[in-house]
């Protein structure tokens, strides 16, 4: 018989995954570990097909048993079950090589269909994050048709935290350009600011792609 094991250390999470294994998936048996330190200790001598990982566990800081999860058990699929908001952290998680980012507040339907995914071998997206990649990504392709590519080089450069003078320096143009640049790149991106502009670039995170 497979094996899942879950990482949960409220009563009420561990009483209802409890049943809807059993009742869902009744070709998997489950465990469930509490803290950072059960979840390493079994970990150790047991291997599984699935673990599904509350990020807020006591006596322990999950991320750093998840970081060792991922990379000494590549086999076992890994679904993040946690009360954490999934616009925050689900995106470097899943760079990390979770299969599935789930919130507390999923119903019934949505967890039996994220674990289902993720047992198939899938990686399974919540339509909340599926709407916030699409999101993201039309930001990015406004920000890629507005401006040049001298503007582009500028604002990922003043996003580094360079100054207009540093900037003309490293592209070899004068003062002046630079600063009718940066004009242009508030006009087109609608932006008053440095402070808006940063905000616009951190909901699109262009500057991790661009």
């Amino acid at each position: 018989m497979r094996r899942i094991l879950l990482a949960e250390d409220q009563g009420i999470a561990i009483i209802g995954m409890n049943f809807l294994i059993r009742r869902m998936f009744p070709n998997y048996s489950m465990d469930v570990v509490k803290s950072c330190a059960e979840l390493d200790k079994k970990l150790k001598v047991s291997e599984y097909h699935l673990a599904i990982i509350d990020l807020q566990l006591e006596n322990g800081i999950v991320i750093h048993s998840l970081s060792r999860l991922l990379k000494n058990h590549p086999k076992t699929r890994v679904l993040v079950f946690s009360a954490s908001k999934e616009e925050i952290v689900a995106r470097p998680l899943y760079t990390q090589g979770i299969r599935g980012y789930l919130t507390k507040d999923a119903d019934e339907e949505e967890i039996v269909e994220a674990i289902s995914c993720v047992l198939t071998g899938n990686i399974y997206l919540s339509q909340h994050f599926k709407r916030l990649v699409i999101k993201r990504v039309k930001k990015q392709d406004m920000i890629r048709s507005e401006l040049t590519e001298t503007e582009l080089q500028i604002l990922l450069l003043l996003m580094k935290g360079n100054r207009g003078v540093e900037i003309s320096s490293m592209l070899n143009l004068k003062p002046s350009t630079i600063s009718n640049a940066k004009r242009k790149i508030f006009q087109k991106l609608k932006v008053k600011n440095l402070l808006e502009l940063q905000k616009l670039m951190s909901s699109s995170q262009y500057h991790n792609n661009g």
